[in-house]
């Protein structure tokens, strides 16, 4: 039997692992062979321009094998290779001192893929915007490393303890001590101000983090855009009852998130409350095996408020 990833979201607790995989990962491994060009030999000298592309280098057990990444990444084991740039300003120069034979990028960029046409060597494209990317993207290293059982088995670790998350709230829910809080989750605003929301929305992977969490997504659009801007009405419509504030957001010196947002919406629900929240490291905005510590801190913060 297979299951979409929404339908599978919806399963009792109890049959959520096994869909995930099981019926999932099956099919994303048929799109990891479909897609990509399994070379004669894995790459051996590789520049990757992703940060959560790095981390699935590494969980592979292929870190050494990078050779540049980019100025974003921020995986430890990753501090002393070469930083070569981010997407949008790679330094096409020092790439090619490299000497690398497959550059990995997480995104588009055809700039990098016209070099790797001029140098002869690999090209490969990955993405992380929702979950079913990242399935997608370790079990398409999976097949260009040769690596397609670890691949697999590494893509099924991360769910275990997002299950064990999902498990959670329905044993908190049973015994009645679980209240469903509305959140809203901000990636960038200004840094003077409460204006130019971005937030994510249902179908990112912060989302899918939230839901197994137990918080609910606000507001719950009709559409599935992963990230997108939300104007002042939909945000006062929305009231939420916390704002998580995702990532490094710049703030003004002198202030905190919180003063802000109680200077432009006094009235909403968690400002109210004091129930903003500024999960600052950067690690919050990168799919991949972080996700499970994102998820964590979520359900942490949503836990807390059942004491309050």
């Amino acid at each position: 039997m297979k299951f979409s990833q929404g339908e599978a979201e919806d399963l009792p607790t109890e049959v959520f692992a096994h869909t995930m995989r099981a019926a999932e990962m099956a099919r994303a491994l048929g799109w990891a062979v479909g897609e990509v060009q399994i070379p004669e030999k894995p790459a051996k000298r590789v520049v990757v321009l992703g940060p959560s592309t790095v981390d699935a280098l590494f969980l592979l057990g292929v870190g050494e094998r990078i050779v540049g990444v980019s100025d974003y990444c921020i995986h430890e084991e990753a501090a002393e290779i070469p930083r070569v740039g981010g997407l949008q300003n790679a330094n096409l120069e020092r790439i090619t001192a490299l000497l690398p034979d497959l550059i990995l990028v997480q995104g588009q960029n055809q700039r990098l893929q016209e070099l790797a046409e001029q140098l002869g060597i690999g090209f490969m494209e990955t993405h992380g915007d929702t979950v079913s990317d990242w399935d997608r993207t370790i079990l398409q290293l999976g097949v260009q490393f040769h690596l397609v059982e670890t691949a697999l088995e590494k893509t099924a670790d991360l769910w275990e303890p997002l299950t064990q998350c999902v498990i959670a709230v329905e044993e908190k829910k049973q015994r009645g001590e679980y209240q469903e809080l509305t959140c809203l989750l901000v990636i960038g605003r200004q840094a003077d101000a409460v204006a130019g929301l971005t937030i994510a929305g249902r179908e990112s992977f912060l989302g899918f983090a939230l839901k197994c969490a137990g918080g609910i997504l606000v507001p719950d659009a009709a559409y599935t855009r992963h990230w997108y801007d939300l104007a002042e009405e939909a945000l006062i419509r929305a009231a939420p009852q916390i704002i998580f504030e995702c990532g490094p957001i710049p703030t003004a010196t002198g202030t905190t998130p919180l003063e802000l947002w109680q200077k432009a919406f006094p009235e909403l629900p968690a400002v109210k409350n004091g129930r903003v929240y500024a999960l600052t490291d950067p690690s919050v905005t990168i799919p991949g095996p972080r996700m499970v510590e994102t998820t964590k801190l979520f359900q942490k913060c949503l836990f807390d408020q059942l004491t309050k």
